[in-house]
């Protein structure tokens, strides 16, 4: 059925990053599965945890420890000389005022790992950056010298406690992600970018959160009435199909559980997931 050419465009003003009327329309494989609704199902592997399953060349192999690099040099920096040791200070003070307070006690723990191992891992991956720039961005990596690589990062991982520790075990994929759909058109990539096209193909088509007659976990911030009702179809915000909103985490359709049961979807109640 066509779109009615009278059909309003979203009203930005609830938060929509996309004026567009409609919504961006995707082929997709259904794949049954069975979970509580509150994270990815078993049966799906997340090719993402493991980093020797998505850096497959040196193209990509750059971009990220070029990422990593920058955010590691971020983390590591302000806790050296003097800056650090004051910083250092400053959490052990407070740490004696409240003595209650055990983040404290896992942000110097942090805080002391970084000072003393993030000097030296920043060097190691100087050294990956300059030998992948060395490489032909399309060749495929040396599969031993990435595992040796991560099992180097993922040792460091292991002694901190925020978004860097990720970033170091599992490689910089979601940063990765983000730049790549800002400089590539994800559906018809320039032979210049050739190297990204089985990174950007497996986030394209991996686990993107939707679901067609799955359970829902609560939403925290909604108020709707449910009661009898039973989850059609959920989506959540994705910038591939332009469901991206600022106060917004999805959207899902709701229809009374005997119509559903008798196979009647005709209508509806919509209910936009809330983010605050």
């Amino acid at each position: 059925m066509p779109v009615p050419h009278d059909l309003e465009k979203l009203d930005q003003r609830v938060g929509f990053f996309h004026p567009e009327p409609t919504f961006i329309k995707r082929g997709v494989d259904l794949v049954p599965f069975l979970d509580d609704g509150t994270s990815p199902p078993a049966g799906i592997p997340n090719v993402f945890d493991t980093p020797e399953h998505w850096i497959s060349n040196w193209g990509l192999a750059l971009a990220e420890v070029e990422i990593t690099l920058k955010k590691l040099q971020n983390c590591v920096e302000p806790l050296l000389g003097k800056r650090g040791t004051k910083h250092l200070a400053d959490l052990h003070a407070r740490s004696k005022t409240m003595p209650y307070a055990k983040h404290l006690l896992r942000d110097i723990a942090h805080a002391k790992a970084l000072a003393s191992h993030g000097p030296r891992m920043l060097e190691t991956l100087t050294a990956w950056r300059d030998l992948a720039q060395s490489k032909p961005s399309g060749d495929l990596i040396d599969l031993d010298a990435l595992k040796a690589l991560f099992a180097e990062r993922a040792a460091l991982a292991e002694l901190l406690k925020n978004h860097i520790a990720n970033i170091l075990k599992q490689g910089a994929h979601e940063e990765l992600w983000r730049q790549v759909q800002h400089s590539v058109d994800t559906d018809t990539v320039d032979p210049e970018w050739e190297f990204y096209r089985e990174f950007v193909d497996q986030k394209a088509t991996g686990w993107r959160g939707h679901r067609l007659f799955g359970i829902e976990p609560p939403f925290g911030n909604n108020c709707e009435d449910l009661r009898g009702q039973d989850c059609l179809i959920s989506i959540r915000e994705d910038s591939l199909l332009g469901t991206m909103s600022e106060h917004f985490y999805g959207v899902s359709i709701w229809c009374p559980r005997d119509d559903m049961a008798n196979g009647k979807l005709e209508g509806g109640q919509v209910v936009l997931h809330c983010a605050v």
